[in-house]
């Protein structure tokens, strides 16, 4: 009979392998560790339908080819309906036409993140210029650049986490 293995139970050298994998996914060591000890997420598994989330395997129809190639950019909006839209304000056409124009990277992050991380990245704001604040300011993971989080609409700098 096979045994559930446990995070712990991998090698040091699979498990930061098996965080780097998650990385690509949004995902903190943390993360990767949970979600394998729950069985929803093997990076480590041979079989590539195994080792995407679960919650991205729905991506995956019936013949698709692996790895799957899932759209982020529609996962950011699932994402922002469901955690922002009950706030006031709140416009859905602003959030469609930011998440159509979101890099991949910033799509994946905003699919992965929390109400709070929205709220946070949204809270951002222009100088008195109009001119958009250093990227240092935003909080977001390495190899982010300005460009990432920067809409221009009419010539003005909008923040892609802009819901209104």
């Amino acid at each position: 009979m096979a045994r559930n293995r446990k995070f712990g139970d991998l090698s040091k050298a699979a498990r930061d392998r098996a965080a780097r994998a998650g990385r690509e996914y949004g995902l903190s060591r943390d993360a990767v560790r949970k979600r394998y000890n729950r069985g929803t997420y093997n990076p480590l598994a041979r079989d590539p339908s195994k080792n995407i989330p679960r919650e991205y395997q729905r991506r995956s129809g019936p013949g698709v080819d692996f790895p799957v190639a899932v759209d982020w950019q529609e996962l950011a909006l699932e994402n922002m309906r469901a955690r922002l839209s009950d706030y006031f304000k709140y416009n859905d056409d602003a959030v469609v036409y930011f998440t159509q124009n979101m890099s991949d990277a910033m799509a994946r992050i905003v699919a992965m993140a929390t109400e709070d991380e929205l709220l946070q990245y949204a809270s951002i704001q222009p100088d008195s210029e109009g001119n958009p604040p250093s990227i240092e300011v935003w909080n977001l993971p390495p190899g982010i650049t300005l460009n990432d989080v920067s809409v221009y609409v009419d010539g003005k700098w909008n923040n892609i986490f802009w819901y209104h």
